[in-house]
């Protein structure tokens, strides 16, 4: 990073359930002089019910978990950060069982208080995305990371 500006390469589930085309956007991304490459792990059954039209497009968008440290390692072989937003507090035990080392939590689960306070517990670096959130909101999502003490590395993101 350069005077702490940090460009992030949004993968997020581009990558379409095929692990050589995530392996390749990270390389592409790295060539292109990127700091970060970040990924979205969810899965539909706790975003949607399964009669939900929903659930059958976000299931082909999904990252498997086993990818992640197939994916970690190249992003070190290419010199760039892993960065990886949970979307469920079963997406951060898996997050954290790869020793991820910092999170971005979704501007969608600013009021997520569970999935929040329990990445503040774990002291680590976090990018909050504020999106279209009152101040209120983000007032609340910040003293639950800091609930259980001294405030990590914290970085509001707010793009709409």
């Amino acid at each position: 990073m350069v005077n702490d500006v940090e460009i992030v390469a949004e993968v997020g589930s581009n990558h379409g359930r095929n692990l050589e085309r995530a392996l390749d956007l990270i390389t592409v991304a790295a060539k292109c002089g990127v700091d970060t490459i970040k990924f979205q792990l969810f899965t539909a059954d706790t975003l949607w019910r399964k009669d939900d039209y929903r659930w059958l497009v976000t299931k082909d968008l999904e990252l498997p978990p086993q990818w992640i440290p197939k994916l970690q390692s190249q992003c070190k072989e290419d010199g760039v950060s892993f960065l990886c937003t949970p979307f469920s507090i079963v997406a951060l035990e898996i997050l954290e069982s790869n020793n991820v080392e910092r999170y971005k939590i979704a501007s969608g689960d600013i009021t997520y208080k569970p999935l929040i306070s329990l990445i503040g517990t774990l002291r680590k670096p976090v990018i909050l995305s504020a999106g279209f959130s009152t101040m209120t909101e983000v007032d609340q999502a910040l003293n639950w990371l800091s609930r259980s003490g001294p405030s990590p590395k914290i970085t509001l993101l707010h793009c709409v």
